[in-house]
């Protein structure tokens, strides 16, 4: 609910896929009655269905800020959460014959931040990246302040199952009104890249049939690269077994990698590297492939 917007005014849901229709009323129902059941609404709008509760149950069932400590602390709950958060707003992609990635996004209101700041025109979207060159400032705000949802869900993603993820912000819009995520709403995306990809497909997965089956086609697609072929770039940009971070994200993003800094932090953990200072790192051993 929260991130259908519906903290303010309405308590609905705007997704594809009908499995989710049906439980948004069989939970209702469950919870407060027949009559509450009945009374949900289903529409189609913008060319997908809209399930619409009376707007009285906004104020009976809370909305957290926040992902509950009940969920943080138990992984099969974060498992759980994980699953279905990812199944209502994730995507799993594959562009091309080779490019895979899974991505959730989230909208957060930055009406405080943004308002009477910024020239830009209504209900339309402006990619981060003309915020940066226009409003370098405010940019760097916003990057400061993540959707406390979505930076919940990456932490959950790293501690309790090791898939390493990436979350920026995507765009900014100011919209018609501020009904739902307010007057000005910056898009978050969390990105799942490279073989952290394998790790979600087994250890979270999609429960629709249309998502499970993306992802059955992704584990086909074969890595481009062998495992620890990021090792060997380190290899390749050493000097005396002691690299610069710099070359080897220069390296690495030639190679098509959007996240190498991903692979220090892992290689770290294996041993295979240790952190002599700021920037450098020295190669202890290599992987047994």
């Amino acid at each position: 609910m929260a991130s259908e917007g519906s903290n303010n005014t309405e308590f609905n849901l705007h997704v594809p896929e009908k499995e989710f229709h049906t439980l948004f009323r069989d939970s209702i129902t469950a919870l407060f009655g027949r009559d509450f059941g009945k009374a949900i609404t289903v529409k189609k709008s913008k060319g997908f269905l809209r399930s619409r509760a009376p707007r009285i149950l906004r104020y009976l069932v809370p909305v957290p800020l926040h992902i509950p400590k009940l969920i943080v602390e138990d992984k099969e709950f974060s498992r759980e959460y994980l699953k279905i958060a990812f199944e209502a707003e994730g995507s799993p992609i594959i562009s091309g014959k080779s490019k895979r990635y899974i991505k959730l996004t989230r909208n957060v209101d930055v009406s405080i931040m943004l308002s009477g700041k910024i020239d830009y025109p209504a209900e339309k979207r402006i990619y981060f990246g003309q915020l940066k060159r226009d409003y370098p400032f405010l940019a760097n705000e916003i990057i400061a302040k993540p959707p406390s949802i979505l930076l919940g869900e990456y932490l959950l993603l790293k501690h309790h199952f090791n898939i390493t993820s990436k979350m920026v912000p995507e765009a900014i819009r100011i919209n018609k009104t501020g009904l739902r995520f307010g007057k000005i709403t910056a898009r978050w995306v969390l990105t799942i890249y490279a073989n952290n990809i394998d790790k979600f497909i087994q250890e979270i997965g999609f429960i629709t049939k249309r998502k499970q089956s993306i992802t059955k086609k992704m584990l086909e697609i074969p890595s481009r690269h062998p495992k620890f072929f990021a090792f060997s770039i380190m290899q390749r940009v050493q000097r005396g077994n002691i690299f610069c971070t710099k070359e080897f994200i220069n390296e690495m993003k030639k190679e098509g990698y959007v996240d190498p800094k991903a692979f220090l932090s892992e290689y770290l953990n294996f041993g295979l590297l240790e952190r002599i200072e700021r920037g450098k790192y020295k190669i202890n051993s290599s992987p047994q492939v």
